[in-house]
């Protein structure tokens, strides 16, 4: 098994989309385009260091009348409630703005860290204020790549959170476990075999927690420190029989949650949790001793020597032989969000959120109603621990697949490649020409599909498979390369000759729908 020392091997283009469509939402032409013949190095690093968020901000696309008290097509972010569904309609705003989001993302893993985070931290939208889902996700994505331990604690007083898991009810009087069992159990410690923390342990997070609420009015938390617990909290010999001192005043509250941030960040089991999380993001699902010793282990020490800063453990380990390990390519299968947002991405198809949002909020209403139908609603993780697919233990990711979710996943491609979405008049379609004429050599049929498969396929389809391919679909039954290439070419020439341009359209949707529809295609 290769381990951690950095990759030395040939950095080609097989290699580089291996990293890119582990570390953004699939592989457009354009980022292939921005990163080819760059080093490993430089790519990594420009991963790592997201450019300034700049996208616009979610509107108001569900009331054009005004009774919302927002202009139509104007952002929401900010204005008072005028009725009961406002808050409803927000989220189903701000759900539809972060698909568009992860579409239209940077260069950079803020986007998949977000997703991390959100499944890490994992929080229902539907049951929440619209305002403080938008700080909630607003944090996770500035801190996407920052420090673990802050992100940790500004989640434990983030208001949605204490919402979420009844911290704004945890009171001296009438303590409530629900946020100190998770921020032991989910979020820090983990319930690995080494997680051998007690119920005391979780009574006493508890008690330290006491006293936080919700301001409603100015979405934030405040700390009220007539209601905390300002007895002495003590802990198991799994912290080292640690005790919290409890404190009075205004400044309990938030010193005694330092304390214990501190207790549960010196336990190097939280390292080592938050390292295998991270570590079956982006390789791979299986952990055995040899990885856990020799992966694992090393980048929860880096991780500890960093003060919990993330960047450093994901430079080291997309940058190790042991990420690049040829086992590893096609081990996944692509989640919802992979799969719709991806296929949007690799053909550009849609959506650009500066565009007429009536349109483009109606494609990406699609679009979240089509994740859901396949496992995945933005915003919906079905509990506290996140989506089962990436942590339910043996079948991981193979949970994304099934009888009823691989037919849609094909009905969709298939309907994006042969007719694409009608939305406020607009169609969404794959441009299956456009896409050929991205590829290098596209009048020749063998290199064009060879490519295609590269640009789409983490894995290689089988070479026996291609001749065929080849004849069947692009050469219509013929054994001459030039029954495709004279077509190509003849296109080119009269590119505005409805006859022409059916000739290869028809043939290269065929073949898109096959790739699309293949095995191979829904993994990553």
């Amino acid at each position: 098994m290769k381990g951690l020392q950095s990759f030395d091997g040939n950095f080609g283009r097989r290699e580089l989309l291996h990293l890119l469509r582990r570390s953004l939402f699939a592989v457009s032409a354009d980022d292939l385009a921005a990163f080819d013949g760059k080093s490993l190095q430089a790519v990594v690093d420009q991963l790592v260091s997201p450019i300034e968020f700049d996208q616009p901000l979610p509107v108001n696309d569900y009331d054009q009348v005004g009774i919302s008290g927002v202009p139509y097509g104007r952002p929401w972010i900010g204005a008072p409630y005028q009725n009961a569904d406002d808050d409803g309609q927000r989220i189903g705003s701000f759900r539809k703005w972060s698909l568009g989001v992860m579409i239209n993302q940077d260069r950079s893993l803020r986007e998949k860290m977000s997703l991390f985070w959100h499944n890490h931290f994992s929080t229902q939208v539907s049951i929440a204020q619209s305002e403080l889902i938008w700080k909630h996700f607003g944090l996770l994505r500035s801190s996407a790549l920052g420090n673990f331990k802050k992100l940790c604690r500004a989640i434990t007083i983030d208001p949605h959170m204490l919402r979420f898991l009844n911290g704004e009810l945890n009171t001296a009087l009438a303590p409530n476990e629900n946020y100190g069992r998770e921020l032991q159990e989910l979020f820090c410690i983990g319930k690995g075999p080494n997680g051998n923390y007690k119920e005391s342990d979780v009574k006493e997070a508890a008690r330290v927690l006491t006293g936080w609420k919700v301001d409603l009015k100015t979405a934030t938390a405040v700390f009220n420190p007539e209601e905390h617990d300002t007895s002495d909290k003590k802990f198991s010999s799994f912290y080292n029989n640690c005790i919290i001192r409890g404190r009075k005043g205004p400044e309990g509250g938030p010193q005694e949650l330092d304390d214990l941030l501190d207790m549960i960040f010196r336990n190097n089991e939280t390292a080592n949790f938050i390292c295998r999380k991270i570590y079956r993001w982006f390789v791979n699902d299986l952990i055995d001793d040899k990885i856990e010793a020799e992966v694992i282990r090393p980048l929860a020490d880096l991780l500890i020597k960093e003060n919990y800063e993330i960047r450093p453990v994901l430079r080291k380990l997309l940058t190790s032989e042991h990420f690049f390990d040829p086992e590893f390519r096609g081990s996944q299968f692509k989640s919802p969000l992979e799969f719709a947002v991806g296929i949007q991405r690799e053909f550009a198809v849609t959506s650009n959120l500066h565009a007429d949002h009536a349109v483009q909020y109606s494609m990406l209403q699609m679009l979240a109603e089509t994740t859901a139908e396949m496992g995945q609603l933005y915003g919906e993780p079905p509990n506290v621990a996140g989506w089962p697919a990436y942590y339910q233990a043996p079948a991981f990711y193979e949970l994304w697949i099934n009888s009823s979710t691989l037919p849609k996943r094909n009905e969709f491609s298939s309907t994006l490649v042969d007719f694409g979405f009608n939305r406020e008049g607009r169609t969404f379609s794959i441009d299956v020409i456009k896409f050929a004429r991205s590829l290098r050599n596209p009048e020749d049929p063998g290199k064009l599909i060879s490519e295609s498969l590269e640009r789409l396929i983490a894995l290689q389809i089988p070479g026996e498979r291609l001749p065929e391919l080849k004849k069947q679909i692009l050469l219509t039954g013929q054994d001459q390369d030039h029954y495709w290439t004279d077509a190509w070419k003849e296109y080119l020439a009269s590119p505005n000759d409805p006859g022409k341009r059916n000739i290869i359209e028809t043939r290269l949707k065929k073949l898109y729908r096959y790739i699309l529809n293949t095995p191979e295609y829904q993994l990553n």
